[in-house]
Formats: C-alpha cells, sequence, structure tokens
C-alpha cells in the first residue's frame, strides 16, 4: 500500500515516493503528516488524490481543511484588495482568517461572518448525555463586497 500512496502523491503534489514511503513506516506513529509538501493545496487537488486514492482502495488517508481566500487575478490590485491570513485567537484557540491589509483589513468585520457553537454536555468518550440540553447558534456567513476596478488604469499605476 505505500507504494500506492507514494505513487499518487508524487503524481499530484511532486513529492519524492522514498520520502513519503520513509514518513509512512516511522515507527511508533498514529498519524504523519507531510509538513509543506501537503499543505496549502486546492480543493481540486484534494478532491483528485482522494479519488485516486479510493479508485486504489486506499484507506486511512485525510485532509484537514483550513479557510483562505481566493485571489483569481494573482497580483493585479494586490496592494488595493490587501491580504487575509489565517490566525489564532490566543483566548479561545480558534483559527479565522483576519484581514491584514487593503480592503480585507477595512471590510474585516462585514467579510468575516460570525462562527456557529454548539453546546452541549458529554460523557468521556464523548457522547451526548442523555437528559441533558443542547444549544445551537448557526455560523453566520461572511458578505460579499464588490468593486470597480478599470483594468487599464489599474495596471497603469502598479507599473
Amino acid at each position: 500500500q505505500y507504494d500506492k500512496v507514494a505513487a499518487i502523491l508524487k503524481e499530484h503534489l511532486g513529492m519524492k515516493k522514498k520520502d513519503v514511503i520513509k514518513q509512512l513506516k516511522r515507527k511508533g506513529l498514529f498519524q504523519v503528516s507531510f509538513g509543506t509538501s501537503g499543505s496549502g493545496i486546492s480543493y481540486s487537488t484534494m478532491s483528485t488524490i482522494q479519488k485516486a486514492m479510493e479508485a486504489a482502495k486506499i484507506k486511512g488517508i485525510a485532509f484537514s481543511a483550513s479557510p483562505g481566500r481566493m485571489y483569481p487575478n494573482g497580483t493585479f490590485a494586490s496592494e488595493f484588495i490587501g491580504l487575509a491570513s489565517l490566525t489564532e485567537d490566543k483566548k479561545t484557540g480558534v483559527k479565522s482568517l483576519v484581514g491584514k491589509s487593503g480592503l480585507e483589513a477595512s471590510f474585516d468585520k462585514i467579510l468575516s461572518g460570525q462562527d456557529g457553537v454548539i453546546t452541549y454536555q458529554k460523557d468521556r468518550n464523548g457522547n451526548t448525555l442523555l437528559g441533558t440540553g443542547k444549544t445551537v447558534k448557526k455560523a453566520v456567513d461572511g458578505k460579499d463586497i464588490y468593486t470597480t476596478l478599470s483594468e487599464p488604469i489599474q495596471t497603469f499605476l502598479e507599473t
């Protein structure tokens, strides 16, 4: 199975087969991570890898999703649009996207929305205790903002 996993990750992530196999065969580990080679991949790449793993009848390979912004025009108007990065709240430990510059920072509260929360009592195995209440506060999506930029003028200003 290790060879199949290594071949799939080499094809889709450009990882070296011997490095993947070495990581997978490490003794005493419950799970492994592939560091930067396995992070920051697109949803479509993840889906392609998952389908390849299913086709090869490989189980046990999982992905951890993290929020991110997509900038379809690359660096075009990047100073104006700004940057959002994943930041951890030191009090709660919750990670979320926070606008750091440009429109991302100016409209951070509008773009961010609010996290949902589920509160309940559980036993040591994580099962909900019978007869106890459960409160659900639904997540609220952030809003979209729209701008009008003239590509020729913006390109002229950036050069």
